[in-house]
């Protein structure tokens, strides 16, 4: 018996058939009519188009292969050999007797004998070098660069790996030896604390990385050779140019107003937050090239490199400062000097040992040298440059 207004099973089935039926059909006509001007088309291109015009037209979508990103699993194996050895060099320098179990969680402590009482506090350990080495070099039957193997392979047994490239062999992993930086006071009370290095070698178990030795100490980081910066010419602190960088380094560096206002259109620069000083002093800047002289209306556009060296003043006094240095941009625009880039990198002298970057000027420069650098060094009245009269 079927309620009014009501249908059964079979009569929904045979309502949706139909019209499910058509769709279907719908959809093999179009592929159809598409595979049919796809081959039309190929056979205009010749028999290899053909071919790929019925493969085309009936495979599914491909999905690329990647391949696997080498660069990161070794990223990887860095950071991780890097963490082990500054934790053991720390563990190391402030073991006593009795903290033989700590130290065998990085290497092996077999016939390790320790004073009866720690020698050092270590602080601040960080990674001052990374030396990657080649498994040939330390594994009987590694595969070395050129596809030989540097002693007769003695074992192939390979293992799943913990870590951040579990999923690679760490039969032939490369190792690394890790510099760490650390510094170390005396036990002695008083004793002043020394920055020492320490070399750890780091190499990949089947469980994971461990150090072959304990740290070495060895010398620390070798220092470059004299650069010369390539600014040769002096600008006077209360040259046009010289007021709109001290405006600008005090309000990035001490919170002195809107730093915004001393910078060109689409520079942004943030401030220091918290302040690092309480004012800030210009006490030198130099140029790359000849500065406009003061007096001389400058050409919108006109660029110019310099480096200024300053106080960073605090708080208890005019001696209470440190000295820092900044490699500015500066362009000129509606008459005045603005910040356009605070360089990453000052340039260097072409005649100094490296090949170093030329100015940048506009139109408008002059070939007549800035007149001498005045005052004591103190700060200048916050004001802005104002355009040279006509």
């Amino acid at each position: 018996m079927k309620l009014p207004g009501s249908k059964n099973k079979e009569d929904a089935q045979d309502a949706v058939e139909p019209a499910e039926q058509e769709q279907w059909t719908q959809r093999q006509n179009k592929q159809s009519t598409s595979a049919k001007y796809l081959l039309i088309a190929a056979i205009a291109c010749g028999p290899l188009a053909i071919a790929g015009g019925v493969m085309g037209a009936f495979s599914g979508p491909q999905t690329p292969v990647k391949a696997a990103p080498a660069t990161v699993e070794d990223g990887a194996d860095e950071a991780v050999a890097s963490q082990l050895a500054r934790s053991l060099v720390v563990t190391w320098l402030e073991a006593k007797r009795g903290d033989e179990s700590a130290l065998s969680n990085y290497v092996a402590t077999d016939g390790l004998s320790l004073p009866a009482e720690p020698l050092f506090k270590a602080a601040e350990p960080a990674v001052a070098g990374v030396e990657r080495v080649p498994a040939s070099a330390f594994t009987p039957g590694a595969v070395g660069q050129a596809g030989q193997t540097s002693t007769p392979a003695t074992s192939t047994t390979t293992a799943e790996v913990a870590g951040p490239a579990k999923e690679r062999a760490a039969e032939h992993r490369d190792g690394y030896a890790i510099t760490v930086a650390v510094w170390a006071r005396p036990a002695e009370p008083d004793a002043p604390a020394v920055q020492r290095y320490f070399r750890v070698p780091v190499v990949f178990t089947p469980t994971g990385p461990r150090a072959v030795s304990l740290p070495a100490p060895v010398a620390g980081l070798p220092v470059g050779s004299q650069v010369q910066p390539g600014y040769d010419k002096r600008v006077a602190t209360n040259h046009p140019m010289g007021v709109s960088a001290l405006q600008f380094l005090n309000a990035m560096l001490a919170g002195s107003g809107d730093i915004s206002r001393y910078t060109a259109p689409g520079t942004v620069i943030r401030p220091v937050d918290p302040p690092m000083a309480k004012s800030v002093q210009v006490t030198d800047m130099r140029s790359m090239t000849d500065a406009p002289p003061a007096a001389e209306t400058v050409v919108d556009g006109t660029r110019m490199r310099v480096l200024a060296t300053t106080r960073l003043v605090q708080e208890g006094g005019a001696e209470r400062f440190t000295t820092s240095q900044f490699a500015l941009t500066m362009s000129a625009r509606a008459g005045r000097w603005e910040v356009e880039a605070l360089d990453a990198v000052p340039s260097l002298s072409a005649t100094g040992g490296s090949a170093g970057l030329s100015g940048m000027t506009g139109s408008s420069q002059s070939s007549e040298q800035a007149a001498p650098a005045g005052g004591d060094g103190q700060s200048l009245p916050a004001q802005s440059p104002a355009p040279a009269g006509p």
